[in-house]
């Protein structure tokens, strides 16, 4: 039995399990239950949506080689026809934690582009 409380944040644990051909995976709480054999969990998430801010439950397996060190990408934004655009980097790592880049500031003037 595990039993934690978040008050708005991310909270989560890594657990590794002994699997048996015939395992179940249980999870109860006031937000919903996930019932599943324990040899169908993957990589991708299983989610139980809580409502609110993006609240939600997720299970997961992380991989047993971390094979993947960097992402890059490429897409448009939009800007404000004038003045500040405050721009911000966000990623997850593995375990769900996120991490934000400071602010970049991009500024236009009234006859851009020239």
């Amino acid at each position: 039995m595990f039993d934690a409380i978040t008050t708005g944040n991310f909270g989560g644990f890594d657990v590794w399990l002994d699997e048996a051909p015939d395992s179940m995976f249980h999870l109860t709480s006031n937000l919903g239950a996930l019932d599943h054999p324990l040899s169908e969990i993957g990589l991708d998430d299983w989610v139980i949506e809580a409502g609110g801010l993006e609240r939600r439950i997720r299970v997961f397996r992380l991989p047993d080689e971390l094979t993947c060190r960097e992402f890059s990408t490429e897409l448009e934004v939009p800007l404000t026809a004038k003045g500040d655009n405050p721009l911000w980097v966000s990623v997850f790592t593995e375990d769900g934690f996120q991490a934000w880049s400071s602010p970049m500031f991009l500024y236009r003037e009234d006859d851009w582009p020239r």
